[in-house]
């Protein structure tokens, strides 16, 4: 079994003036860095609670070097950009309004692989003083009047990595429109680029969206509620809910007046929806949970975005579980038994977890699945698609993310064979597997990024 060692090699540590910082870093294994800071500030410095642009522009540099040549030299901006947009980490940030110092504070990820805790991807291991990190801070240009830092580490005793992910940036002035060239490093695998700039076009004004969910808090989900390979989006609200349309080319359109029962059943108040075939017909419903004193709802798509009530799986009407119409904290779908089937889950306002498990007719249902695999080469999110049926029927594309829940398909038995299961990677390539559903088999899994494995 896999094991991991936290270290704390700095705890709320003052750092009163600019300058250099440097800490010596494990031997060990070393999978990933967190770098918390917290400013020092009274609240009359009320211009100082933009906190993220402030606190990361009080880090100038994070370099992390083995015998002097760097291994990651990003600033704090960089750094935070590489966590968010690669790696799909949190930066965790708390906020307290009119209260002092570090009750306000950012945690900065800095990862030595595609994701942390991986034995195959971290810095090996090294002796004593090789691996050092030196964190240069800017504080004067923020407004602070200090900063509090600490530094975590975690480190994988006995792992032998065949990899390590390195990270530099490379800034470039633009003077004009037009092609212009980049040189990029050389020497090693180059994994990805990721481009951002800090201003906008000449000319480049907002505009208004013609998207509007209107006041009040709101919840969504994604769904291919047509099957048209266009990722439509259902908005459960405190005061309304809409339906929109993807009309392709970033073009949305509410359509919940024509979409069926979704329209005037649910009820005001509702929260966090999700999208998920219920009762592998192949088509994409929604459960819709509440923050109010209602029980859920959930709504078969009949097809060509046309939604019903299943009645006889709701709640209040099936006379089951009455806790549950004081309302819900949460819930979700998913396939938590492994049979093919989606089942609920609901989290109650008094606390309670309930899970209600589908029942199939035999011991699994038909269903294929796709997941983007921890080994894939691609960060996601990946848009993947699948057909079942002859001819092919298109069952709905689902969006997929690393570490994230499995894409699930079910298949009718009047379409059991060939299920195609396409998606497109970053590069523009379309990759395409196929696998058999027949009634009684296990679901078929597909892992993105893994072409051998199933």
């Amino acid at each position: 079994m896999a094991i991991y060692t936290h270290s704390i090699l700095a705890s709320n540590q003052l750092i009163a003036a600019d300058g250099d910082q440097v800490f010596d870093l494990p031997v060990q294994p070393l999978s990933a860095i967190l770098l918390h800071i917290s400013p020092l500030n009274a609240t009359s410095t009320i211009a100082n609670y933009r906190l993220l642009e402030a606190l990361l522009g009080a880090v100038t540099t994070i370099r992390v070097s083995w015998k002097g040549d760097p291994i990651f030299n990003l600033s704090g901006v960089d750094a935070a950009a590489l966590a968010l947009l690669w790696h799909r980490a949190t930066i965790w940030q708390s906020n307290a309004v009119e209260t002092d110092d570090d009750r306000r504070s950012i945690v900065l990820p800095i990862i030595f692989g595609r994701r942390a805790f991986m034995q195959d991807e971290c810095f090996p291991r090294s002796l004593k003083g090789e691996l050092r990190m030196t964190v240069t801070f800017d504080i004067a240009a923020t407004g602070f009047d200090g900063l509090r830092i600490s530094i975590e580490t975690i480190e994988l005793p006995g792992a032998e990595p065949s990899s390590v992910q390195k990270a530099s940036a490379l800034a470039q002035t633009f003077a004009a429109t037009g092609q212009n060239e980049i040189d990029l490093p050389i020497g090693n695998v180059l994994r990805g680029i990721l481009l951002f700039g800090t201003t906008g076009f000449a000319g480049a004004a907002p505009a208004p969206s013609r998207v509007a969910t209107g006041g009040g808090r709101h919840g969504a989900c994604v769904g291919d509620y047509d099957a048209d390979g266009l990722l439509d989006v259902f908005v459960g609200g405190e005061r309304r809910h809409r339906l929109f349309h993807n009309m392709g080319g970033g073009r949305f359109v509410d359509l919940l007046h024509q979409s069926g029962e979704i329209e005037y059943i649910p009820k005001p108040g509702a929260i966090r929806p999700q999208t998920g075939d219920v009762n592998n017909d192949g088509r994409q419903d929604v459960l819709v949970v509440y923050g109010v004193q209602l029980s859920p709802h959930l709504f078969f798509n009949r097809g060509f975005r046309s939604f019903g009530h299943a009645r006889e799986l709701d709640l209040q009407i099936e006379g089951r579980l009455p806790e549950a119409s004081l309302g819900q904290q949460g819930g979700c779908l998913g396939d938590f038994n492994g049979d093919g089937a989606l089942d609920m889950v609901l989290a109650l306002m008094n606390g309670e977890l309930w899970v209600f498990y589908r029942e199939v007719d035999n011991e699994f249902a038909m269903a294929a699945t796709a997941a983007l695999s921890p080994e894939s080469p691609w960060p996601g999110p990946i848009n993947v698609a699948a057909w079942a049926g002859e001819p092919p029927r298109a069952l709905g594309t689902c969006v997929v993310r690393p570490g994230g829940p499995p894409a699930l398909w079910g298949v009718p038995e009047s379409e059991a064979g060939d299920v195609t299961i396409r998606w497109r990677t970053p590069d523009g390539a379309v990759q395409t597997r196929v696998v058999e559903v027949v009634p009684g088999d296990e679901p078929k899994h597909v892992f993105l990024g893994e072409p051998d494995r199933e």
